[in-house]
């Protein structure tokens, strides 16, 4: 890890702080969901920090880039396509009712987001120097990815019904509402 041993710690304490997160609120519908949307951008913009620093720290070729810049173009547009209360656990946490998407890259394949991001760290595999150095970086976030993937295609969404839990639009604290009865 030559030119890269200074930053490795900080980097890699930075890298997974978000992935708990995604798993607590999925599995167990906690935090409130402006408080997760908060703690998930920032923790995932200091993840993409940490990985950019490692990545900084080697040469790098253009195919390895094309691979990770076409991964993390499907995540960001299957994000933008269902936008931020869906991409983060809007509906386990109760913000949205249910609603499934057809619209692009959904059309094309299940769970674009993760894939994106599978393609996206594992194309730093491609590059000789980066996998040299960081691979255990890489393969990691890939791994946490897979895992993710293996949560939403495997495991029951904990669900905090949107009929009687929801967040104020301006404090992102949860407001209590009658409950509905359903028949």
């Amino acid at each position: 890890m030559a030119g890269s041993a200074d930053v490795a710690p900080l980097v890699y304490a930075a890298s997974f702080l978000h992935y708990p997160l995604y798993v607590s609120a999925y599995c167990y519908g906690r935090p409130t969901f402006g408080t997760f949307v908060r703690a998930a951008l920032l923790l995932k913009l200091l993840a993409l920090a940490a990985f950019g620093a490692a990545m900084a720290s080697v040469s790098w070729s253009w195919p390895p880039l094309a691979v990770m810049a076409a991964g993390f173009a499907l995540n960001a547009r299957a994000a933008s396509t269902l936008g931020v209360a869906r991409t983060y656990y809007g509906w386990e946490l109760g913000e949205v009712t249910f609603a499934r998407t057809t619209a692009f890259p959904y059309s094309v394949c299940p769970h674009p987001m993760l894939l994106g991001n599978i393609a996206g760290f594992g194309g730093a595999l491609l590059n000789p120097p980066f996998a040299l150095s960081w691979w255990p970086l890489a393969a990691t976030h890939v791994l946490c990815n897979v895992g993710l993937l293996w949560m939403e295609t495997s495991l029951r969404a904990h669900r905090t019904p949107a009929a009687t839990v929801r967040t104020s639009p301006d404090t992102h604290e949860p407001v209590s509402l009658p409950s509905r009865s359903r028949r």
